[in-house]
């Protein structure tokens, strides 16, 4: 078992109810690499993962995703294991794949990506029998960034977690929005 660890930018209300609940995988939005919860990873510090989930939570905010009036941005540091057998590393040679994949396309739009991934994992899994409980991927940065962050981390590392037999250890990080 490997572990995982990184951070998710949301509202107050969602961080509460999610440390209550649970994630609410059903209503998992497919994001840059599918369907999935998505963290930003970190190994020992979270300082820039903390500031890449206020910076997705104020995208998110400007955006109107958050239905609450008065929405309050909150942090929820995730920790979890998984196999690395049950792990996809969606860089490299998978990047490409999708690049060829979407290189065909006359029109994209970001929602293609994110299928292209999903395509090409469910094709995998589909192929070895047995469903990944988590992708490993870069992206973008979220629009707004700071300038240090974009320059230390221009593409940080997110991790999708795809099924909910994944057990997450969670809790809420104090923020200064």
């Amino acid at each position: 078992m490997q572990k995982h660890k990184g951070t998710h930018g949301t509202t107050m209300l969602s961080a509460k109810s999610i440390l209550s609940n649970g994630f609410d995988f059903g209503r998992a939005a497919a994001g840059r690499v599918g369907k999935g919860l998505y963290f930003w990873e970190y190994f020992d510090d979270p300082l820039f993962a903390n500031e890449y989930a206020i910076a997705w939570y104020q995208s998110q905010k400007k955006r109107g995703v958050y239905k609450e009036k008065d929405s309050i941005c909150a942090v929820i540091d995730a920790s979890f294991e998984v196999c690395t057998d049950d792990t996809v590393d969606c860089t490299g040679r998978m990047q490409e794949r999708v690049g060829i994949m979407l290189r065909k396309l006359s029109e994209r739009t970001d929602d293609d990506i994110g299928d292209a991934y999903e395509s090409i994992i469910t094709k995998i899994e589909v192929k070895r029998g047995k469903r990944f409980l988590l992708a490993k991927a870069i992206v973008s940065p979220p629009p707004k960034m700071f300038f240090l962050e974009k320059q230390v981390i221009p593409h940080p590392s997110v991790l999708v977690v795809r099924d909910e037999s994944v057990k997450l250890e969670l809790k809420i990080v104090e923020t200064e929005e």
